[in-house]
């Protein structure tokens, strides 16, 4: 028997707070083409959006994406523990989750 799941794939990620974070992603072999990317990150008791991570697109055909928070961005995030979420809208297509996980802020 086939198993079929759409769930997100998991990315637990950790930083310093005040640090710049920068990681290339790669989604090989999903073509992004006429794909937006976007990610937010979020308070794990209220679900409340507390920032916003900016999400490129490195190589559409390729599939690699560049995520990022400036040094402002985790600067103004409390030490502890948020969610986050990365999703794409494909063209004429509803959004689907495509990574998450947690996000360790930590002092400096």
């Amino acid at each position: 028997m086939a198993t079929y799941s759409q769930e997100s794939g998991a990315l637990h990620l950790s930083i310093v707070r005040g640090d710049e974070l920068g990681t290339v992603i790669d989604f090989t072999p999903t073509d992004l083409t006429g794909y937006t990317v976007a990610s937010d990150i979020h308070s794990l008791v209220t679900g409340e959006t507390v920032a916003t991570a900016t999400v490129s697109i490195v190589s559409a055909t390729a599939g690699t994406v560049n995520l990022a928070l400036t040094e402002t961005a985790t600067s103004a995030l409390k030490v502890g523990t948020y969610g986050w979420r990365m999703y794409w809208d494909a063209a004429g297509s509803v959004r689907r989750t495509a990574l998450s996980g947690t996000l360790e802020v930590k002092a400096r």
